[in-house]
């Protein structure tokens, strides 16, 4: 099985060049038309949630790394991925909370081999060395569409959007 390719600048940590790992790719779907400020919040948002991904899933060792741009969270093959959707949907609600309940949170769980910019693939992997990821379609046929389900959110992971606009004018 070929998987889609991870590229990064340096590696630290339990995950190791040629290594094949769960990926996590997160995106915010808006229904509503966005200003600048309301676009830049939502990127802040979004990297708050890779944060708080990162640090609740500690047991699966997971780390976010960046490849052109764009971020994900790598895990070890100890991911509980039914702990993993419930933070998502917690998020999510969150995420409706803040925003209104029109933006969802769209959410892309694959294995995907990591590479290290510059070096080759190892020879037992060079096998298993699919697309880099932004030219496969694996964020694409993995992508799940988490809505708000309407609990009340009890949690307080994300910055809300007052507190961001008087950060952003000081």
């Amino acid at each position: 099985m070929k998987y889609p390719v991870i590229y990064v600048k340096n590696l630290m940590g339990v995950h190791k060049h040629s290594s094949v790992s769960y990926a996590l790719h997160l995106r915010i779907v808006s229904d509503e038309v966005e200003d600048e400020q309301r676009a830049a919040y939502q990127k802040k948002v979004l990297t708050q949630m890779y944060h708080m991904v990162e640090n609740q899933f500690v047991v699966a060792q997971s780390k976010i790394v960046e490849n052109d741009g764009d971020l994900f969270v790598l895990f070890t093959s100890n991911l509980d991925q039914r702990m993993l959707k419930q933070q998502l949907q917690i998020l999510a609600n969150e995420l409706g909370a803040r925003l209104g309940p029109g933006t969802q949170l769209e959410y892309a769980l694959f294995r995907s081999l990591l590479l290290v910019k510059g070096k080759p693939a190892g020879m037992l992997k060079a096998t298993k060395e699919g697309d880099p990821i932004h030219q496969s379609n694996a964020i694409a046929e993995n992508a799940v569409l988490l809505k708000p389900d309407g609990r009340k959110v009890a949690t307080n992971y994300l910055m809300s959007y007052d507190v961001f606009v008087q950060r952003t004018k000081a």
